[in-house]
C-alpha cells in the first residue's frame, strides 16, 4: 500500500521548509523530500554564511512580476515582521547591516534548524538524500516514488527553485515537471547573478577583489551599494541588483585562468610567496594554514599548476643581510564566500570555516584529479 499524505512538497529549501511547515503546523499530513543530503543548503551559504533572512524594507513594489498584485497579497498575509518575530522566538541574535538586510549574529545554520523545529512542530515527514525517481498524476492523487517506495498525495508542491547554483545540484527540474502537468511557464532569466564580460572583454582583472561603493544604472532602475570587482566582470550588492534589469546575451563561457594547487600542507611563508607572485595572484598571505589540494591563487595561464607554497630558504653557514632579503609580493585577493561561489569550476568546491573562505580542488590528491579527468 503507498503512503498516504495530504500533500508532498518537493525541495528542502527555504520555500520547501516553509510551506511544509505552515502546512504541518495547519493539521496537514506532509512528506518533505529533497534529493540533497542535507536542507537548506542554499541557506547555509547565504550572507556569506550568516543568513540575509529578510529586509525590515521589504515592500510589494521591490519584487519583479507579470502579476505585482501577487507580491501584495503575500506581504500583506505574512510580512518581514511576522519572520522576525518567529527567529527571536528561537532566540537567534540579529543585526541590521545596509539598507535593511538583517543577518544572524552567529550561523545561517540556526535558521535551519529553526525551519526544521517547525516542520517537526508540524509533524512533517522528511525524505532526503532520495530523490523522485518517478512522478504521476492519475485519479486526482499524485504519486512520488522514492527507493521503490510509492507515496500518494492530492497536493503536490514545487519547491525545488530555479536552476541558479548548479554547483548546489539546482536544476531545471520543476520546470520540467510543470510542463509535464500542462502548467503554463514563464522562461527563466538570470536575475540578481555578477555581471560577466566575456573573455576578449574583461575588464579589471587587476582589481579582482577589491570591493567600493557605486551607484550602478540602467533605464529608471538605480542603486548604490557596493561593487566587487571579480576576475571574470563586476559583482557585488548593486551588480546583483541591476542584473534583474540588464538584457541576457547569451551563454557564458567557462572560466579562462587556472589555479595554483597546494602540493603540501604547511604554513605560507613570505619566500615562497614571493617565488610563486609572477606565477599569478594569490589568495593566502603569508603564516596562513594550506594543506594539499587547497586553491592558493589564480595561475596566470589557461592550466592548473601544482605549486610548493610552504617552501623556505635554505640558509648557508655564512651569510650577509642584503637588499636580496626584501620580497615584494602583490598584496593576495580577499576572499569571500560571493567570490568562491562565483569563482569554483565544478571540479572544485569553496570550504567555510569559522575564520575564513578557502577554495580546494573536490580531489585533494593529484593522482586523484588525473584519474576524475581521464574519466570524465
Amino acid at each position: 500500500m503507498p503512503d498516504s499524505y495530504d500533500a508532498i512538497v518537493l525541495g528542502a529549501g527555504a520555500a520547501g521548509l516553509m510551506c511544509a511547515a505552515t502546512a504541518g503546523q495547519a493539521g496537514r499530513r506532509v512528506l518533505l523530500i529533497d534529493h540533497n543530503d542535507e536542507p537548506g543548503r542554499k541557506i547555509l551559504i547565504s550572507g556569506g554564511g550568516r543568513c540575509n533572512f529578510t529586509n525590515v524594507n521589504a515592500r510589494a513594489e521591490n519584487y519583479l512580476s507579470a502579476n505585482p498584485h501577487f507580491a501584495k497579497s503575500a506581504l500583506g498575509r505574512y510580512s518581514p515582521r511576522d519572520f522576525i518575530d518567529l527567529v527571536e522566538a528561537y532566540h537567534i541574535a540579529w543585526h541590521e547591516k545596509t539598507l535593511g538586510q538583517l543577518f544572524c549574529d552567529g550561523s545561517a545554520r540556526q535558521v535551519v534548524e529553526m525551519m526544521l523545529a517547525e516542520c517537526d512542530k508540524g509533524g512533517v515527514t522528511l525524505s532526503l538524500g532520495h530523490p523522485a525517481s518517478a512522478i504521476e498524476h492519475a485519479d486526482g492523487q499524485f504519486r512520488v516514488t522514492i527507493d521503490g517506495r510509492t507515496h500518494t498525495a492530492p497536493a503536490l508542491v514545487l519547491a525545488t527553485g530555479g536552476p541558479s547554483i548548479p554547483k548546489l545540484g539546482a536544476t531545471g527540474f520543476a520546470y520540467e515537471l510543470a510542463r509535464r502537468f500542462g502548467l503554463a511557464v514563464v522562461q527563466p532569466r538570470p536575475a540578481l547573478v555578477p555581471l560577466t564580460l566575456g573573455g576578449d572583454e574583461a575588464l579589471f582583472r587587476e582589481l579582482s577583489g577589491v570591493s567600493t561603493e557605486v551607484e550602478v544604472r540602467r533605464a529608471k532602475a538605480k542603486f548604490r551599494e557596493a561593487a566587487l570587482f571579480t576576475h571574470r566582470g563586476l559583482s557585488g550588492p548593486a551588480m546583483l541588483q541591476i542584473s534583474s534589469y540588464w538584457p541576457h546575451k547569451g551563454d557564458i563561457a567557462g572560466r579562462k585562468n587556472g589555479v595554483l594547487i597546494s602540493m603540501d600542507a604547511g604554513e605560507i611563508f613570505t619566500y615562497a610567496l614571493g617565488k610563486l607572485d609572477d606565477r599569478g595572484r594569490m589568495f593566502v598571505k603569508p603564516n596562513d594554514p594550506v594543506y594539499e589540494g587547497m586553491i592558493v591563487g589564480i595561475h596566470s595561464r589557461d592550466n592548473d599548476l601544482v605549486v610548493n607554497a610552504t617552501r623556505t630558504k635554505q640558509l648557508t653557514n655564512f651569510r650577509v643581510s642584503g637588499k636580496e632579503d626584501a620580497i615584494k609580493i602583490t598584496p593576495p585577493i580577499d576572499l569571500t564566500l560571493e567570490y568562491g561561489v562565483e569563482f569554483i569550476e565544478d571540479d572544485e568546491l569553496v570550504e567555510i570555516t569559522p575564520k575564513s573562505v578557502r577554495l580546494r580542488k573536490r580531489h585533494l590528491k593529484e593522482h586523484d584529479r588525473k584519474r576524475a579527468s581521464r574519466e570524465a
